[in-house]
């Protein structure tokens, strides 16, 4: 009995959050943090990727993890990442 009470309230917690316009991953969001985007370029998409964040960590500091935006390849077989994360701090 205890576990489904648990189980229900856990739910009704989520419910609660959720109407309340939050959510687990925004409560994970670092205070005084903002968006920080960089875009790279490569051969490849994952070189291309990697570029991108190695600019990402050079510019800023206390980033999270790091999200695809978007990527697209040229005509000449290159690619352009463009990613983004949470930071706290400029370079």
């Amino acid at each position: 009995m205890k576990t489904r009470n648990a189980g229900l309230l856990a739910a009704t917690a989520a419910v609660a959050a959720t109407l309340l316009g939050g959510s687990a991953a925004s409560a994970q969001v670092m205070p005084n943090s903002f968006l920080a985007t960089e875009t790279g370029y490569g051969a490849t998409l994952g070189a291309a990727e990697h570029n991108a964040q190695v600019q990402l960590t050079g510019d800023y500091s206390g980033c999270g993890a790091w999200w695809l935006d978007s990527d697209s390849q040229a005509p000449d077989g290159t690619w352009t990442a463009t990613i983004s994360a949470n930071c706290s701090g400029i370079r």
